[in-house]
């Protein structure tokens, strides 16, 4: 069985030959674990990942391929020239895809990094959905990694195994969730099609997006108190009692600091940020309606 499902991974981390996705929303389905980024407004402002949102927004909303993702337990190996070949496939490199140059990273402007939705560690990033495949944006360097390391710490540290072995633990593709909270402001996270109107910022493979076609939009906010107390406005309807993670940060200062070090080992430089980061467990408490507080 172990076989069959690598033999499976396999065929489908090649996008030569994968077939397309079925197009679905960007939603949160019943299975667990769920991570939630607070994009904006957090009480500790370096957890804010602006700019990240606004392309994982993109690539959820607007290409088609949801907030339900699939962790490819292969990914955590991937040697770095596989990896820029993936980074090539959502654009982030100019000239011929699957030809990664470094002297033509598209996001070589200082303090800058290419950000890509699906994550490289997804199922889903060998895959295009209805509408394309993985797309990219330039965002700020220290955005990149504190997004990166908290991605990271999720998939090391959370799942349905003991021990906090994480989604890692399996060597099965491991189905999580997302809900981009505190969003509504950033572009495409509204959840309206008229918000899928490209700025000019967002790439693929083929360049820079300018087409327009997305997916049926969610067009109406929500509000939701948590158990901790804390309030966050999605864009989908979610369940009374849902589970969700909420990246937190030990020491904010230092958490900045190392973020937006440039070094040549980003491997060492998230494996310090995860070192300040850990999640609080919360449950979606009640939904919040007008008039009240």
């Amino acid at each position: 069985m172990k076989l069959l499902i690598l033999s499976f991974l396999a065929l489908l981390l090649n996008p030569t030959t994968s077939s397309p996705l079925a197009p679905r929303q960007a939603t949160n389905g019943p299975h667990p674990p769920t991570i939630l980024w607070s994009c904006t407004g957090n009480t500790d402002s370096t957890l804010d990942i602006p700019s990240v949102c606004s392309n994982m927004c993109y690539g959820a909303y607007c290409r088609g391929y949801g907030s339900s993702l699939m962790f490819d337990p292969l990914a955590t190996s991937l040697p770095p020239d596989v990896i820029a070949v993936r980074k090539a496939n959502a654009g982030c490199y100019w000239g011929v895809s699957g030809q990664p140059d470094t002297e033509q990273d598209r996001c070589q402007n200082e303090g800058m990094e290419c950000n890509v939705y699906p994550y490289s560690s997804a199922v889903e990033y060998a895959v295009d959905a209805k509408h394309g495949g993985p797309v990219s944006r330039c965002v700020d360097r220290g955005e990149d990694a504190r997004q990166t390391a908290m991605l990271n710490l999720f998939y090391t540290s959370t799942g349905p195994w003991s021990n906090s072995q994480g989604l890692n633990s399996s060597d099965y593709p491991v189905v999580y969730q997302q809900i981009f909270a505190n969003a509504g402001e950033l572009a495409y996270c509204s959840g309206l099609p008229s918000d899928c109107v490209t700025d000019g910022s967002e790439f693929d493979r083929n360049g820079v997006i300018f087409t327009y076609d997305p997916l049926p939009g969610q067009t109406r906010q929500r509000r939701y108190r948590l158990s901790g107390g804390g309030n966050v406005t999605v864009m989908q309807e979610m369940e009374i009692g849902r589970e969700v993670l909420l990246p937190r940060v030990r020491n904010g200062k230092k958490f900045l600091e190392v973020s937006e070090r440039r070094v040549r080992d980003r491997k060492g430089l998230l494996e310090e940020l995860q070192q300040l980061l850990y999640f609080d467990v919360e449950l979606i408490q009640e939904e919040i309606f007008d008039g009240r507080v």
